[in-house]
């Protein structure tokens, strides 16, 4: 039986509101993150079909 791991910036993510964003810094490299909106996933997965 396999257990469910959370992803180690999980609560930081779930606690962004709308607009917010925030730096991860994974290795040498910084990513900006923000919540994504219905725009925002219609823009990215333009084209793909997601499981």
């Amino acid at each position: 039986m396999s257990s469910i791991t959370s992803f180690p910036y999980q609560e930081a993510l779930m606690e962004l509101q709308d607009g917010e964003e925030i730096v991860l810094h994974i290795g040498s490299v910084s990513f900006v993150v923000k919540k994504a909106s219905e725009a925002d996933i219609e823009r990215v997965n333009q084209g793909h079909f997601v499981l």
